[in-house]
């Protein structure tokens, strides 16, 4: 059985994907379970699914938990979280050899084994990266990886109930067609473009208090009532950056503090917000946060590395959940976190909000060039990335740090952008310095 999901949902914008059910099951309750390569993005899957790997991806359960790599240990998680539609088991190969001797004794007659299969060239080039937890695979030359990978393509085969292969580089891309595919035709439902999305665990939630355990403690704590004072806004942020009433939403920008002036040079329009999900990196308190959503976002979620900033940045939107709004769910969370270029940032937006911030990753990170850090970005984020900032090595900041105008400079950033991006959007100059500029970059 082959189906060309493409063909089925044009509109989605999917393609490069096969999928092969060799033996096709008629049962509905059964458990899906991905194999395939490292590096083949099984993770990063999950990932983009909305799904807390430490409950359903057997590598981050077993680590936690101090278990072994066996089919006891796959088990116990299953048993543990059941009701994930999808789960990763390890690459283990006494433990595919369980699976296998399992399966032949109809043991695990309740999974479906898919083997998500990309090519050897591209899973290569991924295996000599950091993988979805930062961690770098054991180093191989390619004649050793091919062995390798052959060795394990016969054990995934022979155990897989269906073969995905997908020869694609956007893993994003790959996440909608099984977003499709599992909620439907591997149920054996009929395949239409009307079909039900994967449904999600209430189980996601264990996940996502950890990651945003500094937003879930607050809100254990009660009705939050101290919110920062402008006066604090102004102490805390350099030059007063984000000074606004935060007991209004949305929140009105003081008319001294460059916020205010930024908002105005964004141009930020309601409909391009409408039902997206955002991520700020650099956030601060989280006035463009909180705007986002303001102009319509379905979700937003805040980073800095001060964790006063998120501290203050939770209150406020816990206020706005329990006193103004009145939001049935966590709408804007914001947690601490430092990134450098290339690294995982554990969600996928479909709009990312870079203020004044890439400007710190060109300093901080000497070995990279513009280039590498907006590609990062650039598979970082669904649909766009909206940048303001530094463009330029003329700035006292670059100077400072050793930046050279050869590296960093405006044509070579528009330059990087527009070859990178599918469409450059240049919004205009900032008011405040008219050296930096605003821009909106599409995937």
């Amino acid at each position: 059985m082959k189906l060309n999901i493409f063909k089925l949902m044009s509109d989605m914008n999917i393609s490069q994907i096969n999928i092969r059910i060799p033996n096709a099951k008629t049962r509905t309750n059964f458990k899906t379970v991905l194999i395939g390569h490292s590096a083949s993005g099984k993770s990063s899957l999950l990932n983009k699914l909305g799904l807390a790997r430490d409950e359903c991806d057997m590598d981050v359960f077993v680590q936690q938990n101090k278990l072994e790599h066996n089919l006891e240990s796959f088990l116990e998680m299953i048993h543990r979280y059941p009701d994930y539609p999808i789960y990763v088991i390890s690459n283990d190969a006494s433990l595919l050899k369980e699976v296998s001797q399992a399966k032949n004794q109809k043991i695990l007659s309740d999974f479906i084994f898919v083997y998500l299969k990309r090519p050897a060239d591209k899973t290569f080039e991924f295996f000599k990266l950091p993988n979805t937890d930062g961690q770098r695979h054991k180093y191989l030359n390619r004649d050793e990886y091919d062995i390798l990978y052959t060795a394990f393509d016969n054990k995934f085969r022979e155990i897989s109930d269906c073969l995905i292969e997908y020869d694609g580089t956007d893993i994003s891309e790959l996440a909608e067609g099984i977003d499709f595919v599992f909620g439907a035709s591997l149920q054996a439902k009929p395949i239409s473009p009307d079909a039900p999305p994967i449904r999600r665990s209430e189980k996601r939630n264990g996940g996502e208090e950890r990651s945003f355990q500094e937003y879930y403690e607050i809100a254990r704590s009660g009705v939050v009532s101290n919110l920062i004072s402008q006066e604090e806004m102004r102490e805390i942020t350099a030059g007063g950056y984000q000074v606004f009433d935060a007991t209004r939403f949305p929140p009105v920008p003081h008319p001294q503090s460059i916020c205010g002036k930024k908002l105005n040079d964004l141009q930020w329009k309601t409909d391009e917000f409408k039902e997206q999900s955002v991520l700020e990196i650099g956030c601060q308190l989280g006035f463009f946060t909180f705007m986002a959503l303001a102009k319509g976002a379905s979700e937003v979620v805040g980073f800095d590395l001060n964790p006063r900033f998120i501290t203050e940045a939770n209150k406020i939107a816990l206020h706005y959940k329990q006193n103004v709004c009145g939001w049935g769910d966590a709408r804007a969370k914001f947690a601490t976190r430092r990134f450098a270029p290339g690294e995982n940032l554990g969600l996928k937006p479909d709009i990312l909000i870079t203020n004044s911030i890439v400007h710190w990753w060109v300093i901080q990170n000497p070995d990279k060039s513009i280039e590498e850090i907006m590609d990062w970005l650039r598979i970082s984020v669904n649909q766009s990335v909206y940048f303001e900032g530094c463009v330029t090595a003329e700035e006292s900041i670059m100077q400072q740090n050793g930046v050279s105008l050869e590296r960093y400079n405006e044509k070579l950033f528009i330059d990087v952008c527009k070859s990178l991006f599918s469409d450059f959007e240049f919004i205009g100059r900032c008011s405040y310095d008219k050296r930096r500029i605003v821009v909106r970059l599409h995937r």
